[in-house]
């Protein structure tokens, strides 16, 4: 097995006996890949994204293109998705326009009001002078 934590080769072939020197420092070798291994995820224990025991492991992070000015966000798996973002002059954009809008819906309401009180008069007026 040769990897970046463990690069020491036994050479002892099956059923043959070995010096208890050299499988000294085989299991030792093999005990510092793993002291490394665990060194390197306790490192990276605070960039790492986790999930409570017992849980399911959760999808990867959408490509570093896609989630760029975007904010993190899960999906209904619970799985990352990037997330649109408003910029505080777009919220104070949105904020004024709604402002606006709800003051001339108001005065929708009132020309409306007004205007349905104008015809009924003048409903009422032809009535009474027998207009039909």
């Amino acid at each position: 097995m040769a990897n970046r934590f463990f690069t020491n080769l036994i050479d002892i072939l099956p059923f043959t006996r070995a010096r208890s020197v050299d499988l000294e420092a085989h299991f030792s070798a093999i005990g510092a890949g793993f002291d490394q291994v665990q060194a390197e995820l306790d490192a990276n224990k605070a960039r790492a994204v986790s999930v409570p025991d017992g849980e399911p492991g959760i999808g990867k992070l959408p490509t570093k293109a896609v989630r760029a000015s975007k904010a993190a966000g899960y999906d209904a798996n619970g799985d990352p998705v990037a997330i649109e973002i408003a910029t505080t002059a777009e919220m104070s954009a949105a904020v004024a326009a709604a402002v606006v809008a709800v003051a001339a819906k108001d005065e929708a309401v009132l020309a409306a009001s007004t205007l349905t009180s104008s015809v009924n008069e003048l409903h009422r007026q032809m009535t009474q002078r027998g207009v039909t």
